[in-house]
């Protein structure tokens, strides 16, 4: 049909108007999608510019650390002024290192005041390889920072607000105000990431401290038994794991020995845990998949419904008789007896905090703060989800290689000898292999200076025997000169003892301030120790044969009798008199046991065993409030010597306990039996071939730091398991104590992550 030439024209206009309409809505599309684009933009440059300064901020803790690795102090607890003084040293490291650093676009912008460093900028740093990369800037500010508000907002909240002394950014423990500043310990970082025009910055306080950070830190290898529990991290420089018996930290699980179906179960997990544990925890992260791929109910295997499948599973899945995913105490009873008693106390007290008392006859706690006690019937008779299980409460650090342990000791996968669950606090590893000094700090013997504490013990030993005070005034103060019928085993009670010690015995004596002259090699029995008891002997003692010198059998004759050690230029046939080799029976001590620190460890002539009911009482009324603060912070520093606590035959004998607070220092240290020690376990000693007592060869594993029982075939050379069982240990390491004065240690710069904010750039 045709269109007449008016129709053609209507037609035309409408066209043209629908291609204007067209022609407008893409327009605005365009607009738009333009706006969307830009705004997309900017919010991923955002994003970048956050994302730049989190990783600035992780960038300068990392670098930090490893910067302060040797910048030392000897005191324990650091002041105000000490801090300002190490400062002044990390902030030359930072302008130096990460100031000098290729990657460092601009000089570093160094803020004085009177010849002191106030504040440092270190930046911009590109954070990828291209030329538009993001970019971060540091600034590093000790407090108080000049010009700030510290009555602003941000200081009325947590954590800056904490009053009744317990504050630790104030000099009293009370909030922060403009009148009560952070202190100099605390520096601020602050990190501002840059993406384009888009600017965000993010800030943290980190604290100068110096502390282990560890529950043990040991030189040597680490065994952990059954029945023990760590609350706190785990550090070995142990590396020999060529040798027999050489891993560098051994755990045994809590659970092997109850029953042999359990026992079955307990070895498939080590093989499941080989195959597919990715993490080093020791257990199966039920929503992960690759953990749990050869699973086939992961869910129904996590019968304490935790989140992970581990050990304890298989211990509730044991004995859990009704299936409610607990185990109470008639359910783990046999013949009317718990199967092991000292295993279950040990998972039901492991979750108190310090200073708990547990009444085990009536089933009642009383809190370190209450002054009633509390039925805790419920909760003593069962063991669930809300004991907390975990074998380590914290990582475990090693030095050696996963590598060279697999293909050395271990033969194969290391978890064969690597077994309980580990549970690390958040962001942490749970298991760090070819761990470095910033990680493990070294701690070497000559580290540790004891002057302190030698002048504080002044009193006279000889005196204090001559006129003795009695510690039980009901009964006599004995002493007995040594002889062939005081002639005992070293290690006492050990199945293989490798010297004999004819003894003088003190008995029922009280000793203030002492300092025991070298060559006593005594037995104290049911004596009280105040204040300092210092233990003297030669330090002089490198001759590989300072530790054989003199060496007895069980009749007392000597096993080398044609051997001499060199000390001081002088042949010396017997090096009993020259060392210290004392054990300590049912002893209290109200403060500390200092000993000499000798240039060698010689675990016959230097070593200190503690023996039936020890207990230290750091609290004591017969001490000042100086010495409280000072003996709060070690019990025990004896570096280079061999330390054992506990019974070698009696773990389960109430007259066999010890407690222990603040840093336990030794050389070697064995604990065994029913032990409690808050706070934290560094040995010293590093068994080297071809030094000594390595000089005539001789496996490096045997030197250990033995916690719990092991057999001998285990690589403990001085032990067996009796018969009584496993007895219970527990180490809970405190944070909030510091180390004792005379151990030259790394400082660090530890962040507090409640104070995380994002700041105007």
């Amino acid at each position: 049909m045709m269109l007449n030439r008016r129709n053609q024209g209507a037609i035309l206009v409408l066209a043209l108007l629908f291609m204007a309409v067209f022609a407008s809505v893409a327009a605005s599309m365009a607009l738009l999608s333009q706006g969307n684009l830009r705004s997309a933009d900017a919010l991923e440059r955002s994003y970048l510019a956050l994302a730049a300064a989190e990783t600035g901020l992780r960038y300068a803790e990392d670098r930090v650390d490893v910067l302060t690795t040797d910048i030392t102090t000897e005191k324990g607890l650091i002041d105000a002024e000490l801090a300002q003084q190490l400062w002044q040293q990390i902030a030359v490291k930072i302008r130096d290192d990460m100031g000098g650093a290729t990657h460092c676009q601009d000089e570093p912008v160094v803020v004085e005041s009177e010849g002191n460093i106030t504040a440092i900028t270190i930046g911009p740093i590109a954070v990828g390889d291209n030329d538009n990369a993001a970019t971060f800037t540091l600034r590093f500010e000790p407090h108080p920072v000049a010009g700030e508000d510290y009555d602003a907002a941000i200081y009325q909240a947590e954590p800056y607000n904490v009053g009744g002394g317990e504050n630790d950014f104030t000099a009293d423990g009370e909030p922060v105000a403009a009148a009560n500043p952070i202190t100099a310990q605390w520096v601020r970082i602050t990190c501002v990431g840059v993406d384009g025009d888009m600017q965000r910055a993010v800030q943290m306080e980190y604290r100068i401290d110096k502390t282990v950070r560890f529950a043990i830190l040991s030189r040597n290898r680490v065994m952990i038994g059954r029945n023990v529990i760590i609350k706190g991290a785990v550090g070995s420089r142990y590396i020999l794991t060529d040798y027999l018996h050489g891993h560098p930290v051994q755990l045994r699980d809590n659970f092997h020995g109850l029953t042999s179906d359990l026992d079955a179960a307990l070895e498939d997990f080590v093989d499941e845990l080989a195959a597919s544990d990715m993490d080093g925890d020791n257990r199966l992260a039920v929503d992960n998949d690759v953990e749990t791929a050869n699973i086939t109910d992961p869910a129904a295997m996590d019968r304490n419904n935790d989140g992970y499948i581990d050990a304890m599973d298989l211990f509730i899945a044991e004995f859990d008789v009704d299936g409610d995913g607990a185990v109470s105490s008639g359910e783990f009873s046999s013949g009317g007896d718990l199967v092991d008693e000292q295993l279950w106390r040990l998972l039901n007290e492991a979750k108190y905090p310090v200073g708990t008392e547990i009444d085990w006859v009536n089933l009642r706690v009383k809190g370190p703060n209450d002054t009633e006690w509390t039925d805790a019937a419920d909760d003593l008779g069962r063991i669930d989800l809300y004991d907390d299980y975990a074998k380590i409460h914290g990582r475990i650090v090693m030095k050696s290689t996963m590598w060279d342990w697999e293909s050395g000791a271990a033969d194969g996968p290391y978890q064969e000898y690597y077994r309980g669950s580990i549970a690390p606090d958040p962001l942490e590893a749970a298991t760090t292999f070819m761990a470095d000094d910033s990680e493990l700090a070294r701690f070497p013997p000559e580290y540790f200076d004891v002057t302190q504490y030698r002048t504080m013990a002044s009193g006279d030993f000889q005196s204090q025997v001559d006129a003795p005070q009695a510690n039980d005034p009901e009964q006599p103060a004995v002493h007995t000169p040594a002889g062939p019928e005081t002639l005992e085993s070293v290690p006492y009670n050990s199945p293989y003892p490798y010297d004999y010690y004819a003894r003088p015995i003190y008995e029922n004596m009280v000793f203030e301030n002492v300092s025991i002259p070298k060559g006593t090699n005594a037995l104290f029995l049911n004596c009280k120790f105040i204040g300092v008891t210092f233990v003297d002997t030669e330090i002089n003692n490198d001759d590989p044969n300072f530790n054989y010198a003199g060496m007895q059998n069980a009749d007392g004759s000597y096993t080398y009798s044609n051997i001499v050690a060199e000390v001081e230029g002088e042949n010396v046939a017997d090096t009993k008199p020259l060392g210290n080799n004392i054990r300590f029976d049912s002893c209290q001590f109200e403060g500390v046991v200092v000993t000499e620190s000798p240039t060698t460890y010689t675990h016959a002539r230097n070593k200190l065993q503690f023996t039936g009911s020890t207990v230290f009482d750091i609290d004591a009324p017969s001490l000042t409030t100086e010495e409280k603060a000072l003996f709060e912070r070690s019990t025990i520093m004896a570096p280079q010597h061999s330390i054992d606590m506990g019974t070698f035959t009696d773990p389960t004998s109430d007259s066999e306990v010890t407690h222990l607070e603040g840093a336990i220092i030794a050389g070697v240290l064995d604990v065994r039996g029913q032990a409690t020690i808050d706070g934290a376990i560094i040995t010293t000693f590093e068994p080297t071939p071809g030094q000594a007592p390595l000089i005539e060869g001789g496996n490096p594993a045997n030197f250990n730091t033995t916690i719990g029982y092991f057999e001998s075939s285990a690589g403990d050379s001085e032990a067996e398991i009796p018969d009584g069982g496993y007895g219970r240990i527990l180490i809970r390491y405190d944070p909030s104590r510091p180390l004792p004065d005379g151990i030259i240690g790394p400082i660090e710069l530890r962040g507090n992550r409640q104070t995380w904010q994002e700041v105007s750039p």
